[in-house]
């Protein structure tokens, strides 16, 4: 669930979204990790949808969004091609030219196909991302507009607004 959303630039992101978990959760399944990553990849499909650009803004969360679903490819075997097996271990020495505390124990080929994988699930994350903000585009529109106006609004007035039930009602600015 959303916790808050703020257009108030933090570091280098120029706005946030928290999210903050029901329960604590030790498993995390395939369908979550997608929607995790559509998520991530909201902000980028907004700017796609409205304004038929990017900008840099979406920097930090396509590297959240690759490496959710790197992970879902060589650590949790959820790659269909692939099946179920772990692709590369953590706890070889470094070398030149591998990746820092991994060691590839897989082929060049396999290599491809992992980061087809990965080009497939952000593609079809992305796809999934725009296809929802479209449909929603009246209550993308709102939400923009009252953040334009409050900068920040927290997990009750995200919910009213996504229901239609933000009408004129006057939040306190907190």
């Amino acid at each position: 669930p959303v916790q808050k959303v703020t257009l108030v630039p933090r570091g280098q992101a120029q706005g946030l979204t928290w999210f903050s978990p029901d329960e604590e959760q030790t498993l995390v399944t395939r369908a979550q990790l997608k929607a995790r990553i559509m998520g991530a990849l909201g902000g980028r499909a907004a700017e796609e949808l409205i304004y038929n650009n990017y900008t840099t803004g979406a920097q930090g969360d396509l590297r959240q969004a690759t490496s959710v679903a790197r992970a879902m490819v060589t650590q949790y075997g959820m790659s269909e091609k692939l099946g179920p097996r772990a692709y590369g271990s953590s706890n070889q020495p470094v070398f030149v030219g591998r990746s820092m505390g991994e060691n590839r124990d897989y082929s060049e080929e396999y290599a491809r196909t992992i980061d087809d994988e990965v080009k497939t699930i952000l593609l079809d994350a992305y796809q999934r991302a725009k296809d929802i903000l479209a449909g929603n585009k009246d209550i993308m529109e709102k939400l923009v507009a009252i953040l334009l106006e409050r900068e920040t609004i927290d997990s009750a007035e995200f919910i009213q607004i996504m229901k239609g039930e933000y009408g004129d009602v006057a939040f306190d600015n907190e």
